[in-house]
């Protein structure tokens, strides 16, 4: 048997069993939620009462496995983004970067951009590495209907991703992209603190071309 709990902004099914075993759910948090999740989770959190310290996350270290990527961690935001390819119009756009943790051993980012004020492209996924080693994992899910995995290796603060096989899982309906059958990244932080991003991209017609270019700066806590 399972109940259903809403923390800190996400449903969470956890066993009966569990529960009873650590004396139940004293209370439930959801941050800084919008009004439409508190509301929804006041009403359906099965009398569970909200924390007293509602609104504090908790912090927590980030895991020993993910340390030499902390350098991607904090939201940042783009002070240079431009896109082109093949037979296509170039295109200048704006995107907000957040790379955040939660204690495991993996970095949580979501990506949003905008053309010309907006809604363009969202982005969401994990980076991971391989413990002992400079291997790094990107996973990434997009919101037109493409999933890729790219792997590298890490080199200081600069990883060069380049795509497995088969690096480009797409649904069987709305998908654009231009075809893409093949996408890779680098990511590098210069020593000004800007954070750069090179997305190469190849398809059926055109072989692995630059994509987009993005120049990022951390935005002040």
């Amino acid at each position: 048997m399972f109940r259903t709990i809403c923390t800190f902004a996400r449903f969470v099914r956890i066993p009966t069993s569990t529960l009873l075993r650590q004396g139940g759910v004293k209370c439930w948090s959801i941050g800084g939620a919008s009004s439409f999740t508190r509301g929804f989770c006041d009403k359906n959190h099965g009398g569970i009462p909200p924390c007293k310290n509602q609104g504090q996350a908790k912090m927590v270290e980030v895991h020993e496995g993910v340390r030499p990527l902390t350098w991607l961690l904090g939201q940042w935001e783009s002070i240079e983004a431009k896109g082109s390819y093949p037979n296509t119009n170039s295109f200048n756009y704006t995107e907000t970067l957040k790379v955040t943790h939660l204690g495991q051993p993996v970095l949580n980012f979501y990506s949003e951009t905008w053309l010309e004020g907006l809604p363009f492209h969202d982005e969401t996924g994990f980076i991971k590495m391989k413990q002992g080693t400079s291997r790094v994992a990107y996973i990434c899910a997009q919101n037109i209907g493409l999933v890729e995995i790219e792997e590298g290796e890490l080199d200081g603060t600069s990883i060069e991703f380049i795509p497995e096989e088969p690096s480009v899982l797409r649904t069987s309906f709305g998908t654009k992209a231009l075809g893409a059958t093949a996408l890779k990244r680098t990511f590098r932080l210069d020593s000004e603190g800007i954070l750069e991003q090179i997305v190469y991209m190849s398809t059926l017609k055109v072989p692995m071309t630059k994509h987009l270019y993005v120049k990022y700066k951390k935005k002040e806590a």
